[in-house]
């Protein structure tokens, strides 16, 4: 009869559409674990090659990931840039180093840093101080 046809077709159009809803819920999740997946393994590069020369093309490259993709996930996931995370965690071992004993320079060389002006511009910005007074401070 028609109405059960129609009663029919109803419930395949409803199946299909659970089923869509479903699939779309499961590839949102897979994509969301894929960029984290990335963030993860970008940061883990940058802990691990931080004393080498790090660029966007050098670290995509390394984790197998587009790097405009992986500039705006990483950004999205941590509210930095990928060059921001860097410094940061440069300038932090450089603390370490410093408040360890190491000059200023030497500390600053370890961490990838080759120009002295931009290490202390940057290691005020992300220590809050001028590296040579954490040198003074240690004293």
């Amino acid at each position: 009869s028609v109405s059960r046809v129609a009663q029919l077709r109803r419930e395949v159009l409803s199946l299909l559409i659970e089923i869509r809803q479903k699939h779309t819920l499961e590839e949102k999740t897979s994509l969301r674990s894929g960029k984290t997946e990335s963030v993860r393994r970008t940061i883990k590069y940058i802990k691990e090659n931080y004393r080498e020369k790090l660029t966007l093309d050098v670290i995509s490259r390394n984790i197998f990931c587009d790097k405009y993709t992986l500039c705006r996930d990483f950004k999205k996931m941590t509210g930095k840039t990928v060059v921001e995370y860097i410094n940061s965690y440069r300038c932090k071992k450089a603390f370490e180093l410093i408040t360890e004993g190491k000059s200023v320079f030497e500390s600053a060389e370890e961490c990838g840093f080759n120009n002295m002006s931009f290490f202390t511009k940057m290691f005020k910005r992300y220590i809050g101080t001028l590296p040579s007074q954490c040198k003074k401070d240690r004293i």
